[in-house]
């Protein structure tokens, strides 16, 4: 059925091919019947025979029956095999026990204490180590604190308190402004100064003003 406008119009299917002839002719895809354009052009393929297809010729009267087994060979197969998965099952049980053996020995059993033991002993020496290295430290840091008193033991008075200047002076932060604007700092107050002084009198003012009180 094909939509063209609001009407749905019928079109007609090709005539259902021969049985044989269907595995050799390719039939037309679901977008040739609904008369859309294919989006690839596949390759056609071998062609099966379906469930309602007639049997071919040559093999219309052949009747399928299944190969002849002895029974005492069946019999032989069977037990072999029954033997064969037991084996195997043991021997899967057997390797599954020891790995979960050896696994619990090194989680809980004698390899996991010794394991923790080596661990301790190994702590135990980098701690000593570590107290040994410290206590080194600690005496150098002590001679070269007595070495340095001895050095400023015999400095003046003056020398020590311009050391401490000099400590304190790093130790401050750098409050100094830039250039420019410790200069123009320099200007206002030099214009609010000019502005606070009183201006000097001409002698004409100083005339005028005697002649006109006169």
């Amino acid at each position: 059925m094909v939509l063209v406008s609001d009407r749905a119009v019928p079109r007609p299917l090709p005539a259902p091919l021969p049985g044989m002839l269907r595995g050799l002719v390719p039939l037309p895809s679901r977008a040739a019947l609904l008369g859309q354009a294919p989006l690839l052009a596949a390759a056609p393929s071998r062609g099966r025979k379906s469930r309602t297809d007639p049997p071919a010729k040559s093999k219309a009267g052949r009747i399928k029956v299944p190969p002849p087994v002895d029974p005492a060979e069946l019999l032989v197969v069977t037990q072999r095999y029954e033997r064969y998965r037991l084996v195997v099952r043991a021997l899967r049980a057997e390797f599954r026990e020891e790995m979960l053996r050896q696994q619990y020995e090194e989680k809980f059993g004698g390899v996991g204490r010794q394991r923790k033991e080596a661990v301790a002993e190994e702590h135990r020496k980098l701690m000593a180590w570590n107290d040994a290295e410290n206590k080194r430290l600690q005496e150098l840091r002590e001679q070269m604190q007595c070495a340095f008193c001895v050095a400023t033991s015999g400095r003046s008075a003056s020398e020590r308190k311009q050391q401490k200047k000099k400590s304190a002076a790093r130790k401050r932060p750098n409050t100094r402004l830039p250039a420019w604007r410790s200069f123009l700092r320099r200007r206002r107050k030099k214009s609010s100064s000019c502005k606070k002084k009183p201006r000097p009198s001409s002698p004409l003012k100083t005339w005028r003003s005697g002649s006109r009180s006169a």
